[in-house]
């Protein structure tokens, strides 16, 4: 495995349990077919190139961004919104809550005033007439994939769906618990 992203996946463990937590969760995938990093949820895709060009403080960054993606279930809420826009949304959502804590990337999506805001708000504010005009505040990491397969890569059903919201809920819980056992 990538020594990098083994090294930023430590660091949550050890300095933000609860990402920690989360992110150990996540099967890790070297892939190339992503330009940076991506989840759906079940999976973090990770591309080698960018994460040694990042290094390991910024792969943290992003890699808790990726895992604030799952917390927020950014995979199982985006519906019929344009997958673009949901994405800049989601991102700002993230980076919104995750600004102060991590060291990210000069390129990442912020604005002070989507601070305390859910997705489908800032979702709303953005123009949606053209969503061309948001290719240029996307940046191709941390994107979000929506889950729409079971593990063994049969379609979901909504009840499937449901379950996989059910044990996220017990995977979140279960990150908070530790993270406050540790003091955190």
């Amino acid at each position: 495995m990538n020594l990098i992203i083994t090294q930023a996946r430590t660091r949550l463990l050890v300095s933000h349990p609860f990402f920690g937590a989360i992110a150990l969760g996540l099967k890790l995938v070297e892939t190339t077919e992503v330009p940076t990093m991506a989840t759906d949820g079940r999976s973090l895709l990770f591309n080698p190139d960018f994460i040694e060009k990042r290094g390991v403080v910024e792969t943290t960054g992003v890699l808790a961004h990726e895992v604030m993606h799952v917390v927020f279930k950014h995979h199982l809420r985006r519906a019929h919104r344009d997958p673009m826009k949901y994405n800049v949304a989601a991102d700002y959502a993230v980076n919104a809550t995750i600004n102060t804590i991590f060291t990210l990337p000069d390129d990442h999506l912020f604005d002070a005033k989507y601070i305390n805001w859910s997705t489908e708000n800032i979702y709303a504010d953005l123009p949606d007439e053209d969503t061309s005009e948001l290719a240029g505040l996307s940046v191709d990491w941390g994107q979000v994939t929506d889950l729409t397969t079971n593990a063994d890569g049969t379609k979901a059903t909504p009840a499937e769906l449901s379950a996989i919201e059910e044990t996220l809920d017990s995977k979140i819980f279960a990150a908070a618990q530790t993270a406050k056992n540790m003091g955190n």
